[in-house]
């Protein structure tokens, strides 16, 4: 499975990074949703299996990029 994490947060995104690594998901990591919302329109339909966003972030929050 492929995740996009959308986090501003530098220590959390690490954490759930390397927790989803565990159990062997494929992880890309962006640090706003407008970056989320750019990865995700660019990508393939099918590409991503979940996106986990934070809902407190600069430039678009996760509310925003939803």
């Amino acid at each position: 499975m492929r995740v996009l994490v959308a986090d501003d947060e530098a220590a959390m995104t690490r954490a759930l990074e390397a927790l989803l690594k565990r159990e062997h998901y494929s992880v890309d990591v962006v640090n706003n949703g407008q970056d989320a919302l750019d990865q995700f329109a660019a990508s393939a339909p099918g590409t991503f299996d979940a996106i986990i966003m934070d809902v407190m972030m600069p430039v678009m929050d996760g509310y925003q990029a939803t």
